[in-house]
């Protein structure tokens, strides 16, 4: 059921004296033209298809990003504006991710929210303003491009996202999709949980995607890599999670890749043979997971910076063989 009435079947008590105009009253806080109940009936059957059924169902992080929107954002958007559905996913992601118990910019008062000293010397009064916006907080009244580890392109389109060590929990939402200008998603070192989110791969603009040293579990399908999925996509890291199966064949036709790191999971089998295609790899770390046989990569002349794999001892004979790896590892988590 509605974690809020239905605006459609709720109607006010109107006093028999009272003489109701055709045209219905619009709040003063209201820059629609329209009334609140028109609003709210308008942008729930808008993003209704952003979110289906988990919009109507009680404390989701869909309904309670639709009643932020509604009742709780100073920006008092109107059905149809341009920002209405990528204002929405990020609330649905805060609320995804249990927004408010992150590190840092949480809509929740107390959090630090500033920029970082890193040490820089005394500011050059000559120098040419800085372009780049202080961040605020997640869930303020200014846009979403300018709430902490957003980034947004000439377009006012969210193009990076990056909340690494944060303390994100909970699960990516499928309202990801919906973020077609993305370019970078970095989301290392927190608590995320679930399988690998696959509608990501339908983000045909995405460059890094960065999900290491989270609580990833599950296989990865081999329709994640099928077809034109990730075909811009140059550094894929899922290393340190809970990742298991064989790997699918079809990564070897990600050859814009320049980094895979599948580091420290629970993969096992062979390591596809059409992995040796990926020439423009120059990190590729597979160790600490159950891989056995032989690294395709054969030809010791490609400029590996990083190639690294379980192919130390013990045990003796190792697990993999790997004749141009820069590091092995064994059972021992030795690096000789």
């Amino acid at each position: 059921s509605d974690s809020f009435e239905n605006p459609i079947t709720k109607f006010p008590t109107v006093s028999p004296m009272v003489v109701v105009t055709s045209n219905p009253t619009v709040s003063s806080a209201n820059k629609c033209g329209i009334s609140d109940l028109e609003r709210s009936v308008q942008i729930r059957t808008e993003l209704a298809p952003v979110s289906g059924s988990d919009l109507s169902d009680t404390n989701t992080p869909q309904s309670l990003a639709l009643e932020w929107i509604l009742n709780r954002d100073e920006q008092g958007l109107c059905p149809g504006d341009d920002g209405l559905v990528q204002r929405y996913v990020m609330v649905v992601f805060y609320y995804s991710t249990t927004g408010e118990t992150w590190t840092k910019c949480s809509d929740t008062e107390g959090t630090p929210c500033e920029i970082e000293d890193e040490g820089v010397g005394p500011a050059d009064d000559d120098a040419p303003p800085d372009d780049d916006a202080p961040p605020v907080r997640w869930l303020s009244e200014e846009s979403e491009c300018l709430w902490f580890g957003l980034e947004c392109d000439d377009n006012s389109k969210i193009s990076v996202t990056d909340l690494e060590n944060n303390n994100l929990s909970g699960a990516i939402p499928l309202e990801i999709v919906q973020l077609t200008q993305l370019i970078e998603l970095k989301l290392a070192s927190n608590t995320i949980t679930g399988r690998f989110p696959e509608n990501i791969s339908e983000l045909s603009k995405l460059i890094t995607l960065e999900l290491s040293n989270n609580r990833f579990s599950g296989g990865l399908r081999n329709s994640l890599f099928s077809g034109t999925n990730f075909e811009s996509l140059e550094k894929l890291d899922l290393g340190m999670n809970q990742f298991r199966g064989t790997l699918p064949t079809e990564i070897g036709t990600l050859t814009s890749l320049l980094v895979l790191d599948l580091h420290q999971n629970m993969f096992t089998g062979s390591l596809p043979t059409e992995f040796a295609v990926l020439t423009n790899l120059d990190t590729f770390k597979i160790q600490k997971n159950s891989f056995l046989g032989t690294v395709p990569f054969t030809d010791c002349t490609i400029p590996f910076k990083t190639l690294e794999s379980d192919c130390g001892s013990p045990p003796n004979p190792p697990e993999i063989r790997c004749d141009c790896c820069t590091s092995c590892f064994s059972d021992s988590f030795e690096n000789p």
